[in-house]
């Protein structure tokens, strides 16, 4: 992939031979299906790929999308809305429960966003935040308990 330039100037997926030759533009994004892709692309087990852009889609945040390479379409899944994520700067990857995985750099109620793509559903759940949130139950807890033990030992 590449960031920028395409026929639109907000990226491209391209293919090429493995000495260089054969380059072939197989899709330009135009903003509308997601703009500047970074990270690399990832083959699902499925034989798709699937990857993420930085911005564009419905909300301005990014996309995550599916590519056929067997019949060159493009899918766009999910729009990044702020609120399930938003700037992805990295790369996805598959698990063996077979659910891609992957980070946003901001969105949410905290900074990061880690989250799980159930592509068959075009589903987006993020992980981090219900981390985040049982973690700072988890604090004010340990915390209660905290100023318990001081106050008993005053």
């Amino acid at each position: 992939m590449s960031p920028n330039g395409g026929a639109n100037g907000f990226g491209a997926i391209f293919s090429m031979n493995l000495d260089g030759s054969g380059y072939t533009r197989n899709y330009d994004f135009d903003n509308t299906n997601g703009a500047t892709p970074y990270g690399s692309l990832m083959q699902a087990s499925n034989g798709k790929l699937y990857g993420m852009t930085s911005g564009g889609g419905s909300y301005g945040y990014g996309v995550l999308f599916s590519f056929d390479p067997s019949s060159n379409t493009f899918s766009k899944l999910v729009d990044f809305n702020r609120s399930n994520g938003s700037e992805s700067a990295g790369s996805l990857m598959q698990a063996t429960n077979g659910k891609l995985y992957g980070m946003n750099w901001d969105g949410g109620h905290m900074v990061l966003v880690l989250f799980s793509a159930l592509t068959f559903l075009r589903i987006l759940i993020p992980i981090f935040l219900i981390l985040m949130t049982t973690m700072a139950i988890y604090l004010m807890v340990l915390r209660s308990y905290r100023c318990l033990m001081v106050s008993f030992m005053e």
